[in-house]
Formats: structure tokens, C-alpha cells, sequence
């Protein structure tokens, strides 16, 4: 028997807690449990102290925990750097520890459940009135700087992008060979910043002092230049189905950048999207057979789109 190849980017595993231990948990530590439910890879509630709601996140493995903790550093060193100008937030930081002595947690500022858009169904109402905000917090994030010890978590980003997209690509059987050109010839000139990692309007929460509140930056830190306004794109264009949308916010992103990276600008997301394209390729692949057809024309259109460079 030929055993199946290890990915080198498997789909994270997650682990059943019992939800009675979390609440105990919780209780012995002055906390009263508003909700609390399993979300995937974690155990994620709204809790209450000294009349102020909280949210706490739990991870449901050690390994799950890594991104966790991640999340929360990644929370403490942005919100350090943002002004009372900013067009959004990151959630302040109570504590964190180990549920267990094993499974990272942490507890930190709740921002309600009224996201700028919903994903599942696509609703998408009042995110037009936001890009712009959205355009802005994406650049400012990028502009905090990756410290020494992030940098060597992505020495080769440009040899990230085609290994994970080559990955995907030997696992489905759709012409994805120009969108692997395109990683290839671009390798050379991708850079480094600061990103948030996932960067979609359902992780925004509408506040009511005029911002946004942005949370799960698990896969936060200092990775490609123009990872977020590539994959908000994406997701925007994509998931939501809103291709006009997704053009306004590339287009106000990049009013945002100076002279010279504006006139780079599309060559240097060029490898990026293709990389996330090959991702929804490979998405489109496992899918419901259902939905299949029906993803895989919206790849083909946005495959053309970008080979032909009529993305803005």
C-alpha cells in the first residue's frame, strides 16, 4: 500500500471539550458565563465581570493553542501602536493561562456580534459604507514594523507562496499552471510587513464610536507585503460574490501608497492573489459537489481576470 504524501499545510485538527468543564472553569475564576460554544479549533465564550462583558477563547489542542497565543500577542503588539485617530480597534487584553495546565486561553475586550459582513449567508449591506475605513486600517496595519525575531519566520516568503500553491496544485486536476508562472516570475520582488493574516469583514465588528473592531489575527505577524488587501479582496470578491466591491477597496488601498508603490502596486499583488487563488481552486476541489460548478466558474472568471491584469 503507497501511503498518502504528508502535506506540508494540513487542515488543523480540533478536539471535543467538554463545555460544563470550560463554565467551571471559568466560574472559579470570578467569571459569569453568558454563552459559550465550540467553534471549531476552539471553545469561545462571553463572559461577565464586575458588570463589563468579556470574550475568552480557548483552544482545543496544544498545537491549535500556538495560533492562539499568537493571537494574542499579535493583539497586544498592534494595539500598542495605534492612535485615537485610527478607523478601528483590536481587542484589549485581560489575562491569558492554560485551561488544564495545557491549553492556551485568553480573555480580552468583547466587541458584540454585528459583523460588517456575514459570510454564511453572503450579506453584505453596509459594507460599501466601510471600505474606505477598511482601505485605511488595512495600511496602517502594514506600517508597524516586523521586529528581528518576526523577520526570521519569513525569510522566503516568495518560496512560501509557491510552495503552498504547488502543494494545492499537484492535489487538483484544473489548469492552474499560469497562476504558478505567475508566483514564479513575481518570487523576486515580494517584500515583508506587518499583516493581520485574516483579513475579512466578518472578523469586523461595527462599534459605536465610528470604528471597527478587528479580531482572530491567529496567523498574525510579519509576513508578505499586501497579504490582508490581497485576501480581503479575495474573500470580498469570492465568498461574497461582490467583484465592484472588492475593486473599490484594492483602488482606495492603493490611493493610500506613495508614488512608486502605486506604480508597483498590481505587479507586486499579482502573486499573491494568484497563491489564494490556488487555494480556492483546491477549496473548489473537496467542496460539495453541489457547489462545485458553481465556485469552480467563479475561479475560472477570476483566473482570466488575472492573467489578463483587468483585476483594477
Amino acid at each position: 500500500m503507497v501511503r498518502a504524501k504528508r502535506r506540508k499545510f494540513p487542515r488543523p485538527k480540533a478536539r471535543k471539550i467538554p463545555l460544563d468543564s470550560v463554565t467551571d472553569f471559568l466560574k472559579k475564576k470570578g467569571y459569569k458565563v453568558v454563552k459559550i460554544e465550540r467553534l471549531w479549533r476552539h471553545v469561545t465564550a462571553v463572559v461577565e465581570k464586575d458588570s463589563q462583558q468579556l470574550f475568552f477563547k480557548m483552544a482545543t489542542t496544544i498545537k491549535t493553542g500556538k495560533m492562539t497565543e499568537n493571537e494574542f500577542n499579535w493583539n497586544e503588539k498592534t494595539g500598542s501602536q495605534l492612535s485615537s485617530k485610527t478607523p478601528f480597534l483590536v481587542p484589549k487584553n485581560i489575562e491569558k493561562g492554560f485551561f488544564q495546565k495545557k491549553l492556551f486561553f485568553f480573555i480580552s475586550d468583547y466587541f458584540g456580534n454585528q459583523t460588517l459582513a456575514n459570510q454564511y449567508p453572503p450579506k453584505t449591506k453596509q459594507l460599501n459604507k466601510w471600505i474606505l475605513k477598511i482601505a485605511r486600517a488595512t495600511y496602517l496595519i502594514n506600517q508597524i514594523d516586523c521586529q528581528p525575531k518576526d523577520e526570521q519566520k519569513t525569510k522566503s516568503v516568495g518560496g512560501y507562496l509557491i510552495t503552498s500553491a504547488s502543494e494545492w496544485a499537484s492535489q487538483v486536476s484544473f489548469d492552474v499552471q499560469p497562476l504558478l508562472t505567475i508566483i514564479k516570475n513575481s518570487r523576486q520582488r515580494i517584500k515583508k510587513c506587518w499583516n493581520h493574516g485574516d483579513f475579512v469583514p466578518w472578523h469586523m465588528y461595527v462599534l459605536k464610536n465610528g470604528k471597527f473592531g478587528l479580531v482572530d489575527a491567529e496567523h498574525g505577524g510579519c509576513g508578505l507585503r499586501y497579504y490582508d488587501a490581497a485576501y480581503f479582496y479575495v474573500r470580498v470578491r469570492q465568498s461574497l460574490g461582490e467583484s465592484d466591491l472588492a475593486k473599490k477597496f484594492l483602488l482606495s488601498f492603493r490611493d493610500l501608497l506613495t508614488h512608486d508603490d502605486k506604480q508597483n502596486f498590481l505587479n507586486d499583488l499579482r502573486p499573491i492573489l494568484a497563491q489564494r487563488l490556488m487555494g480556492d481552486f483546491w477549496g473548489a476541489s473537496i467542496g460539495p459537489k453541489a457547489e462545485k460548478e458553481r465556485e469552480l466558474e467563479k475561479c475560472e472568471r477570476f483566473k482570466k481576470d488575472l492573467i489578463e491584469n483587468k483585476i483594477i
